[in-house]
């Protein structure tokens, strides 16, 4: 299949933007130059389109289900974790939930004594068992990323701190 015979082949430049933006959790390498770098549509199309087919975990069937899968998670991560001024993708957890899936398990903390809301995601079969803690340290329900025994990711044994009311 070639680029033009694909879904690809007809998308606008700002549809090719749009789709590169959502994509931007899953990005390896080089990926945000290389795309950055392009100047037409035709290129921008060619990029995605590639992008795409090497996440393809079953290259024989004629649609993308990791593809699919992934843009449905766009789909919840916007609904679910936006905010006033963010759309869900742009928030740590929507970052997280796009990037490693939906968690196994959310333990919420609303409303402890002397202390912003916060939530524990657990993903038990990352690395082993990892968590990621968020706090709304704001107050605007924008959960940023506080703690996380994931490697790579932000690690701060101390984070109650963050969230803990004086």
């Amino acid at each position: 299949m070639s680029v033009q015979s694909s879904e690809f082949g007809i998308l606008s430049d700002e549809e090719c933007d749009e789709l590169f933006f959502v994509s931007s959790p899953i990005l390896i390498r080089n990926e945000r130059k290389d795309y950055e770098r392009l100047q037409t549509v035709e290129s921008k199309r060619e990029f995605l389109f590639n992008f795409w087919k090497m996440r393809d975990q079953i290259p024989e069937t004629p649609k993308n289900e990791f593809k699919e899968e992934y843009l449905e998670r766009v789909k919840v991560v916007d609904n679910k974790y936006k905010t006033f001024v963010k759309r869900g993708v742009e928030t740590d957890r929507g970052r997280v939930y796009l990037q490693y899936g939906e968690p196994d398990e959310v333990d919420n903390y609303p409303n402890e004594y002397n202390m912003k809301p916060y939530e524990i995601w657990n993903y038990y079969s990352i690395e082993g068992g990892v968590i990621f803690i968020f706090g709304d340290i704001t107050g605007y329900n924008n959960y940023e990323l506080i703690n996380s025994t994931k490697r790579g990711e932000i690690r701060d044994d101390t984070w109650q701190r963050r969230i803990t009311v004086d």
